[in-house]
């Protein structure tokens, strides 16, 4: 009797034992638990932070690319105009740029009158005369200026007439820079004139 007494006792200890670890225990996992939640909260708030850092220093990249771009736009734009330039002034030293000044016009005049055109020659180059119909065998075309000859102190005065008796040939005139006129007139005596006429500035 007395040794079922005496393994009832030691058997009634150990759970005792067994149930005050259980009790204890449970509470450290649990401490754990928070602590690892802690460092994992804490973790995941230092990666949102270099995440936020990432996706500012990408959008500051992105704004640098779009000045760039835009930079280059305005490079090539430039350049685009200087080529045009470039091909205007080579245009210009070959005499292969024109201004029109008067397209098969039709001019009625009196006897002995003349028509005029003011031409504004920024450059040297030639203006050429047409009468591309005509009711008299007496027409005549003139041009005239005054110009420096670009940069120089000397003054040219020009003044010249070509009578144009039939239509259809070009009378050509040297310009120099400067304000020219160009007179397409008649020298009939009695009758009228009916012309029409194609003035071209080439420079």
């Amino acid at each position: 009797m007395d040794n079922k007494m005496t393994v009832l006792s030691i058997a009634c200890a150990v759970l005792a034992v067994l149930l005050v670890f259980s009790l204890v225990g449970n509470p450290a996992v649990q401490i754990n638990n928070d602590n690892e939640i802690k460092e994992l909260q804490d973790d995941n708030q230092k990666l949102q932070g270099t995440i936020n850092s990432l996706q500012d220093d990408n959008q500051k990249l992105q704004n640098t690319i779009n000045s760039l771009q835009n930079d280059n736009q305005r490079l090539q734009n430039s350049i685009n105009s200087l080529q045009g330039t470039v091909q205007e002034l080579q245009d210009i030293t070959k005499l292969g740029k024109s201004t029109t000044i008067a397209d098969r016009q039709t001019i009625n005049q009196q006897s002995g009158q003349y028509t005029s055109w003011t031409v504004n020659a920024q450059y040297a180059g030639y203006i050429f005369v047409r009468i591309d119909s005509t009711t008299t065998n007496q027409g005549f075309a003139r041009v005239s200026y005054t110009s420096n000859g670009g940069q120089s102190p000397h003054t040219i005065t020009y003044n010249q007439r070509v009578d144009i008796s039939s239509s259809g040939g070009w009378a050509c005139f040297p310009v120099l820079p400067g304000t020219a006129t160009v007179s397409i007139g008649n020298t009939n005596l009695i009758n009228g004139a009916t012309m029409t006429v194609t003035i071209e500035y080439w420079y």
